[in-house]
């Protein structure tokens, strides 16, 4: 068989060599595509459709080809985005369901003027689902797997903005592979049992937004054909054997990858040392679960250089080969630095003991770059220890890490977060010194492994902690006590509350804000009267953001007791937080004795009275001969008015209580009646 013949076999079962291709736009008219009228329309040969300012597209509407709901199929079209509007945006739909009003619903391939959404796919009912750069798996029950393909932004330079760019649209049985000017943007493979569509309408989008303008042309619809062999793997072999180009070679690998075939692996092997095509090579082998797989990659790390013996060393970490860890060993002392990263990190990502052991031991006489990479190996290593168990091991590590001097602040803090967690509560007491220390990476490490331990009992621990602390990290360890929701650090926050510095003091009632109840609002009130004025600020919006019903009663109680200053403070927690049962109280003060009292009542009552209380400060009207008093009694009036009140039910109460009113209360009232419709 010649190669020709060859190529045009295999590709038939990828992507490219298919039925008779169908150009769906005549490049004339909109004959095959039914859109709302008045969005879509040919210009110069284009498909074309526009929003302007005079013309603003409120929701999104489609274009949609008539032809069918083809299922498996290569599309291919250019398209532009206008550049005078950075936020354009349109997208291809593809195996997606027709709606009513020309909607749909389903897979698009995106795309945006400025390109930071070409090349992911997306789909109405889960958003972005494969981003540029991804290789992304949905299984049935909807769980996501990705992996990184390529650098994203790197993709993204494929991309012209402005300026026609050309889109390859492959949806294969579960897969859907999205090219932009030949360039591979993302891979999605999609089995969820509830979304998945194997096939759909075609359509082209006009988004809602900012005027836009998009335009597509040279659609061509390519269905593909899988009977054309019976033998589909064979012929993907013989494809990578023969003298096709990369492209197509490439093309075979991922498919291979999805077949996942023990059988594949030679002739995927064989491509191992080929600069071009062992990184396609690699992710083939990575998707084949059998062990050929990784006796095929350890059989190459013997026979390799360069970016390719770093690509077999990093597939068999990524693959967990447990059997290559001597020979990932024997890369440590390789000279190419780039072999010996990628080894280290394979080993890492191993993390049998046996790694654990040879990452050890070259960290011995280890040169200061090469410890920095066997230090992050090695923590990887310790998680991998914890997920299986061997807790004495990975606390081996943890420990060895946070005390060696050359490691970094990232890896000494994870140690010592991993050190402190691992132990539970046992590890309280170095939760605490590494709080305590001068090491920045410990002290944060320390409270983040706090917040890790909040159900072992780690708040009470910490806040009895507190008085032993300096204050700046007082005022740290408050913070996350606040967080940490748990009411036993109560006693600690409260007592640097009263006696702390003043920043420590500012944290700890503001923590307290979190998590007290009823039972804080007294020493809060206290608080409240501290001569420092940011405490007492501070307190009284800690009162006013306790939660809860009982600390609603206990600040009633607290407001019949408080006389002057504090009292104005409590009434405007009350009227914060809005507590029906304070009114009677504040009633009783509105006609008191003390002119501030009284003022503060009326203004706080009318914060939140409602319509039904109109009488009750009607009544206090009778009674008031202070003008300042009265002018806030009018605007109290008012606002119960707006709260739940009508014109016919509160007017005549307004116009009654008019008729007995005091000289200075008569235009207050008569002005009130105006201002909800009464007749005066």
């Amino acid at each position: 068989m010649t190669i020709p013949a060859l190529i045009l076999i295999a590709i038939s079962l990828v992507t490219s060599a298919m039925a008779q291709e169908q150009h769906l736009f005549n490049g004339k008219d909109l004959t095959g595509w039914d859109g709302k009228p008045g969005w879509w329309y040919v210009e110069d040969g284009v498909l074309t459709s526009e929003s302007t300012p005079e013309k603003p597209c409120r929701r999104a509407t489609y274009l949609v080809w008539t032809g069918g709901e083809p299922s498996d199929f290569e599309l291919t079209l250019d398209f532009k985005l206008s550049p005078q509007s950075p936020k354009s945006n349109s997208g291809v739909q593809i195996r997606s369901e027709r709606r009513p009003d020309w909607d749909t619903f389903g897979y698009q391939a995106d795309m945006t003027a400025t390109g930071n959404l070409v090349g992911y796919v997306y789909h109405h009912g889960r958003g972005l689902i494969a981003a540029r750069g991804e290789t992304v798996t949905i299984a049935a029950d909807g769980k996501r797997e990705a992996r990184k393909l390529e650098n994203a932004d790197q993709l993204n330079a494929a991309y012209r903005p402005g300026e026609w760019n050309h889109y390859r649209i492959v949806c294969n049985g579960p897969a859907i592979t999205l090219y932009v000017n030949d360039v591979l943007m993302c891979e999605f493979t999609d089995h969820d049992a509830r979304q998945a569509r194997s096939k759909g309408i075609i359509a082209l989008q006009m988004h809602p937004g900012p005027p836009m303008k998009v335009q597509f042309k040279n659609i061509v619809l390519k269905p593909l054909n899988d009977t054309a062999t019976s033998d589909p793997e064979a012929a993907l072999v013989r494809l990578l054997q023969s003298d096709a180009g990369v492209q197509e070679k490439s093309d075979a690998c991922r498919r291979l990858r999805q077949i996942g075939s023990a059988a594949l692996v030679p002739a995927l092997a064989a491509l191992l040392d080929d600069p071009a095509l062992s990184h396609m090579a690699r992710y083939a082998l990575l998707g084949i679960p059998a062990d050929a797989a990784s006796e095929a990659l350890r059989a190459a790390l013997g026979s390799l250089q360069g970016e390719q013996l770093s690509g077999v060393a990093l597939t068999l970490g990524e693959r967990g080969d447990a059997k290559s860890v001597d020979a990932l060993a024997g890369l440590i002392g390789h000279d190419d630095p780039g072999v010996v990263q990628t080894a280290v990190g394979a080993l890492g990502r191993i993390g049998t003991p046996e790694a654990i052991i040879h990452l050890r031991a070259a960290s011995i006489d280890a040169s200061e770059s090469l410890q920095t990479m066997l230090n992050s190996a090695l923590l990887h290593t310790a998680g991998k220890a914890t997920d299986k168990g061997r807790n004495e091991e990975a606390l081996a590590i943890y420990d060895d890490l946070r005390v060696q001097s050359r490691a970094s602040d990232a890896v000494r803090g994870a140690a010592v977060r991993g050190a402190i967690v691992l132990r539970g509560a046992e590890g309280f007491p170095l939760m605490i010194e590494s709080i305590r220390g001068e090491d920045p990476a410990a002290q944060e490490a320390g409270l983040m492994a706090a917040l890790d331990l909040r159900e072992a009992g780690a708040a009470p621990f910490l806040a009895n902690a507190l008085n032993s602390l300096p204050a700046e990290r007082q005022m740290l360890v408050a913070g996350v006590l606040g967080e940490m929701e748990d009411e036993r650090a109560i006693p600690g926050l409260l007592a640097l509350a009263k006696a702390g510095e003043p920043g420590a003091r500012l944290a700890a009632i503001r923590s307290l804000a979190e998590l007290g109840t009823g039972s804080l609002v007294p020493p809060l009130v206290e608080l409240m009267q501290d001569p420092d004025a940011f405490v007492a600020a501070e307190a009284q919006s800690a009162l006013s953001a306790l939660k809860g019903q009982v600390a609603d009663a206990a600040i009633v109680e607290r407001l019949k007791a408080v006389e002057g200053a504090a009292c104005i403070k409590l009434i405007e927690v009350v009227a914060h937080r809005r507590i029906d049962g304070a009114k009677p109280v504040l009633a009783g003060l509105m006609t008191g004795p003390d002119a501030d009292m009284r003022l503060a009542a009326i203004r706080g009552y009318g914060r939140f009275a409602a319509a039904d209380d109109l009488g009750v400060l009607l009544d206090v009207c009778k009674q008031s001969e202070n003008p300042t008093d009265i002018t806030a009694l009018g605007k109290a009036l008012v606002a119960a008015y707006r709260n739940g009140g009508t014109a016919a039910a509160c007017a005549p109460q307004v116009a009654t209580a008019l008729e007995n009113a005091s000289a200075q209360a008569k235009p207050m009232l008569e002005k009130v009646l105006r201002r909800i419709g009464g007749a005066r």
